[in-house]
């Protein structure tokens, strides 16, 4: 997780919200396999909110399903 959010960094850095978007996504999923539900909420919000904004609806719609499946 550590590359996840290095490289999380290094987009965010850049202004490349194609990158952040997708290094989030990526992120919470072990964020969510080792029950660090809260960081891969956090994670997969941030991810659905710039789906949205950049009009990937099937990204959005599958981020949302993700999102809903958390305990």
């Amino acid at each position: 997780m550590d590359h996840y959010r290095q490289a999380l960094t290094l987009f965010q850095g850049l202004g490349d919200e194609v990158g952040v978007v997708g290094t989030l996504d990526h992120l919470a999923d072990p964020c969510a396999a080792l029950g660090r539900h809260d960081e891969a909420r956090d994670a997969w919000h941030e991810a659905l909110r710039l789906y949205r904004r950049q009009g990937r609806d099937a990204d959005a719609e599958r981020v949302q399903s993700r999102l809903d499946a958390l305990p």
